[in-house]
């Protein structure tokens, strides 16, 4: 299919240079991101191993707190607190 529609759009100085380093991290020209995204396509973007890392410590955190409640030792729920709020906070480092 031939393109020949062509658009402007205009970026601050911060926003070009972020734009530019997501496009030179994933491997992707503009035109390719900007139509997957405009077009509503997934765009895929390799996950950094350090989110894995975090992701799997909080899965882990939710396998002790099932299995904490299936063998009925949470009974006090401040446990229970204190567990989700590490939950929370390994959520937040990953925002």
């Amino acid at each position: 299919m031939t393109k020949y529609i062509r658009k402007t759009i205009r970026f601050s100085e911060d926003e070009y240079q972020t734009i530019e380093l997501k496009l030179v991290k994933n491997n992707l020209d503009f035109s390719t991101f900007a139509r997957k995204a405009l077009l509503n396509q997934k765009i895929n973007f390799p996950i950094e191993m350090e989110v894995l890392y975090k992701l799997n410590s909080i899965n882990n955190l939710l396998e002790l707190i099932a299995k904490d409640i299936h063998n009925s030792e949470l009974k006090d729920s401040r446990l229970l607190f204190i567990q989700l709020v590490q939950i929370e906070n390994k959520m937040c480092e990953l925002l």
